[in-house]
C-alpha cells in the first residue's frame, strides 16, 4: 500500500496494514504488534521463527501501545515495508502478528510474497 496525498508532505514509501476489529462484546487490550518469519510450514507448527520483528509504533501513525481495543471499536496501524522485508516475503512465510491480553498465542495472519515492482502486472 502506497500512502495517497493531496497537498502536504509526500511519503514514497510503502506500508502493509494491521487493521484489528473487535466484534466481540468485551474491550481487549492488545499489548504488540509484530511480524514473523517461518523458513517452511514445518516451522511454523513447531513455532520456529527464523526472524521476528516488533512494529515500532508512535501516535503519528496509528495508535499508540497498548491500546484498549472497546467492543466494536477498530484498531489501525502501519509497519514501514522495505527491500529486506519484501526479500524475506518471497524467501519465507511472514505472517502479521497481534498480541493482545486473551491469548499467550498472538494472531496471525499470512503475508503474501511481495513481488518486485518489475514482475507486478
Amino acid at each position: 500500500m502506497r500512502v495517497a496525498g493531496g497537498v502536504g508532505h509526500h511519503d514514497p514509501s510503502s506500508y502493509i496494514v494491521f487493521t484489528v476489529n473487535n466484534r466481540g462484546s468485551a474491550n481487549v487490550t492488545l499489548t504488540n504488534v509484530g511480524l514473523l518469519a517461518y523458513p517452511s510450514w514445518w516451522a511454523k507448527f513447531r513455532r520456529k521463527t527464523s526472524h521476528s520483528f516488533f512494529v515500532k509504533i508512535t501516535g503519528e501513525i496509528g495508535c499508540a501501545i497498548p491500546y484498549v481495543l472497546k467492543a466494536g471499536e477498530q484498531f489501525m496501524t502501519l509497519a514501514r515495508q522495505d527491500s529486506e522485508l519484501e526479500a524475506l516475503t518471497r524467501s519465507h512465510q511472514v505472517y502479521g502478528a497481534i498480541y493482545h491480553t486473551y491469548s499467550d498465542k498472538p494472531l496471525l495472519l499470512r503475508i503474501a510474497p511481495i513481488l518486485d515492482d518489475k514482475t507486478q502486472t
